[in-house]
């Protein structure tokens, strides 16, 4: 069911600031946004929203000098402090308007398409979510057409997908203002279907999704991403491996890593693996004492491991010492994956485990699969890379997780 906000900074226009208030909730509305609040004390305009019954869904952070034509400053050069001061003022007035929304807008740079532009634009991001993380506020981004807003740094739906998903903060939502949406990319019933998984989470000017996955990627192109990152996670992780260990290794391409390290430095140890992955599975063929045991059950075509209600059933005949548990997505709110089939085994490995580990890189952090599997607090331990965020690290420690940055 549609939720309407006013936007009153375009209705109401012939009536001061204050009183627009007065007439949105006169005219039926529940909620009320506008561009900005800070030329009127916060106070003020919180004692008109609850003298009205009303919520404040929206605003937008400090853009600049609007009058100059800014359009925002977040993609541009030299304005670092004014943009985390702006940054703090647009939190303070959320605190006392209770909304939890806040849109900060990208600005005119001189030069849009240069990479510098795009590293500037992504980093102030990241720095917006994680101080809004601490007030358990989200940022929004949006894309606005040329024609109203030349040179403006988001220019579509596409660019801002993109960016999502560099930026990889779970507080960071796209705003879909469809207005612009239908001038930048055309075609809406198509847009928001394709538009991640096309599941709509909250409405507020347009409609906010999350940084999202549909399906795995397969096998073979997780192979290709962030290496490096992944060699130093699986190293970590071989060295918390006790000599006659029952060890499971999910399926995974880190698994993967840390199953030859296993094979290679650890041969020689009485150590029993248990996986549903074949690829792990086969990385031990070279090895005499280590003992592996594979998971049956249905199996996944595009990854070459089982899951379903049976790989999980057999996982209670272990008494698993640690497992290492991959992940294409997770967030503060923990583990998702994009089928039911792999849920009952992800659940299975915490009941059957005396220890949890969580082994991803950071570019899984702030991505969303379409159901929910682990909390964060099942794991003792997180082996990832340094680019995970302050937020995600003061909640892991907040939770008692080790958290272990490679």
């Amino acid at each position: 069911m549609p939720r309407f906000a006013a936007n009153l900074s375009m209705l109401f226009t012939e009536l001061p600031f204050l009183d627009r208030f007065d007439a949105a909730a006169a005219a039926g509305f529940r909620g009320v946004e506008y561009l900005f609040p800070y030329d009127v004390p916060a106070s003020e305009i919180a004692e008109r929203l609850r003298a009205n019954e009303l919520t404040q869904v929206l605003f937008n952070a400090p853009p600049g000098d609007w009058g100059a034509g800014e359009r925002g400053i977040a993609s541009l050069a030299g304005r670092d402090d004014e943009f985390d001061r702006g940054i703090d003022l647009a939190l303070a007035y959320a605190k006392e308007l209770g909304n939890t929304l806040i849109h900060v807008m990208a600005g005119v740079p001189e030069d849009r398409a240069s990479d510098e532009t795009r590293e500037l634009y992504v980093s102030r991001i990241r720095r917006a979510a994680d101080m809004a993380a601490r007030e358990n506020r989200t940022i929004l981004i949006e894309a606005i057409n040329p024609y109203d807003m030349p040179g403006y740094f988001l220019g579509s739906v596409a660019q801002a997908r993109e960016l999502l998903v560099e930026i990889s903060r779970p507080n960071v939502e796209l705003q879909l203002d469809l207005y612009h949406a239908q001038i930048t990319d055309g075609d809406l019933s198509r847009l928001i279907r394709a538009t991640q998984d096309g599941r709509l989470i909250s409405v507020a000017g347009g409609v906010a999704v999350p940084a999202r996955i549909a399906v795995d990627a397969s096998h073979e192109a997780k192979l290709r991403i962030r290496q490096d990152e992944k060699r130093a996670i699986a190293a970590v992780a071989v060295s918390r491996i006790a000599p006659s260990d029952v060890v499971y290794l999910d399926a995974g391409t880190t698994t993967l890593l840390i199953a030859e390290l296993i094979a290679r430095d650890l041969a020689d140890h009485d150590l029993t693996i248990v996986t549903p992955d074949f690829a792990v599975a086969s990385a031990f063929r070279a090895t005499r004492r280590v003992s592996v045991h594979a998971l049956g059950g249905h199996v996944d075509l595009a990854n070459m491991a089982t899951d379903g209600p049976f790989a999980a059933a057999s996982l209670g005949d272990y008494n698993i010492d640690v497992a290492f548990m991959s992940t294409s997505s997770f967030d503060l709110r923990g583990l998702s994956v994009p089928a039911e089939s792999k849920v009952v085994v992800k659940r299975a490995v915490v009941e059957n485990s005396r220890r949890c580990v969580l082994v991803a890189d950071s570019s899984k952090y702030g991505r969303v699969a379409s159901h929910r599997a682990v909390k964060l607090s099942a794991f003792s331990a997180i082996i990832t890379d340094a680019g995970l965020p302050d937020s995600a690290a003061e909640f892991a420690a907040q939770q008692g997780i080790e958290l272990v940055l490679t």
